[in-house]
């Protein structure tokens, strides 16, 4: 699959968030260092947010 899992939550009210954005499930699995296994899970929205994200893989 890659290094991330690029996950988007879709709220009743159909709006489409990143995951790992405010009000999403899955919002602190976005670390090299993690041992969980939903690491990666949030990473959409620090792709998004974090202009030197690919550069850092």
């Amino acid at each position: 699959m890659g290094y991330d899992l690029f996950m988007f939550q879709i709220k009743p009210e159909g709006e489409v968030l990143p995951m790992g954005s405010k009000n999403t499930h899955f919002r602190n699995y976005c670390s090299k260092k993690s041992t969980s296994e939903y690491s990666g899970y949030s990473c959409a929205y620090n792709a998004l947010t974090d202009k030197d994200y690919f550069s850092k893989l």
